[in-house]
């Protein structure tokens, strides 16, 4: 039967039904929505995604904070250590900054591999990023 020649009635009829199928869709959705915020799934989803988003944030800190320490602290003592009057001995030194520029590389490596996780998240999978980054005997 072509359109045209529906009756009018029809037509409204059908206009009336998809108009009420889409509401009771979307109030259907809306509750399922509604249902899954409120969800132990959901509320563990919430406290994963703080609790990375936190550890991005300190891992972000903690790579500056090495970076000042090395630029601002290590470096220069390591300069002044070689000048003719030097506050302290290379070997003080080594020892107070004992393997400072290595974990700062090991850091900023493992900073790297979480910020390009997280590129793909909420997919995240951060066993793969400590993995990389811890000696294969731990």
């Amino acid at each position: 039967e072509d359109e045209e020649e529906e009756d009018p009635d029809i037509v409204k009829i059908k206009k009336v039904q998809s108009f009420f199928r889409g509401w009771l869709c979307r109030r259907r959705w809306k509750q399922i929505v509604e249902q899954y915020i409120c969800s132990p799934h959901a509320e563990s989803m919430r406290k994963r995604n703080c609790l990375v988003f936190r550890m991005v944030e300190a891992e972000e800190e903690y790579v500056e904070q090495l970076e000042i320490i090395i630029s601002c602290f290590l470096r220069p003592f390591k300069m002044a250590a070689s000048s003719k009057n030097p506050p302290c001995s290379h070997e003080d030194i080594n020892s107070i900054f004992l393997n400072s520029e290595t974990v700062l590389f090991l850091h900023q490596i493992f900073l790297k591999g979480l910020t390009a996780r997280m590129d793909s998240w909420p997919t995240l999978v951060l066993g793969t990023s400590l993995g990389a980054t811890l000696p294969s005997n731990f």
